[in-house]
């Protein structure tokens, strides 16, 4: 169990190193056309007028939404979920490339997440592929999970 909780700690400083990573790399400016239709959508939330584009997004500008409040920028507010995000993404991989091969796989495929060009880059702009990449690896993490649970209830079943 101890060293299960260390390996959940080593996920974790992986995640926290990838989002302190993307500080300084911050984008002060909306990146390009989509991000200024998400900064437009708290304000005014109408996917027909492109404010987000289809298909919306609704969580993605509702969490947008709520850090606004607290930081008071709109750019601000989306570039620090992708940096949530991309941390977050990083320690869920890391837990399911663990839980499905071992805890080498686990550390390299975080490894290869955080330093990946193109996913560095999402995640220090107003964009949503960093958030999406969380989600996607925490669903992976939960239906895991759901299977190891169900083979462990089957096998307390059959005996």
């Amino acid at each position: 169990m101890f060293h299960a909780q260390m390996f959940g700690f080593l996920a974790l400083a992986m995640g926290l190193a990838t989002a302190a990573s993307r500080v300084p790399f911050r984008s002060a400016y909306l990146f390009a056309w989509d991000s200024a239709n998400y900064a437009l959508a708290p304000d005014e939330y109408n996917v027909a007028f492109h404010q987000p584009q289809p298909p919306g997004y609704p969580l993605y500008v509702a969490t947008a939404w709520m850090l606004r409040l607290a930081i008071g920028d709109a750019n601000a507010s989306f570039v620090t979920l992708s940096i949530v995000a991309s941390g977050f993404a990083v320690t869920m991989l890391v837990l399911v490339g663990a839980r499905l091969f071992d805890r080498t796989t686990g550390v390299l495929a975080g490894c290869l997440l955080a330093t990946s060009a193109l996913f560095w880059g999402q995640g220090e702009v107003a964009y949503p592929y960093a958030l999406l990449a969380a989600f996607s690896t925490s669903g992976a993490w939960v239906a895991l999970r759901v299977v190891s649970e169900d083979r462990k209830s089957t096998r307390l079943n059959s005996s």
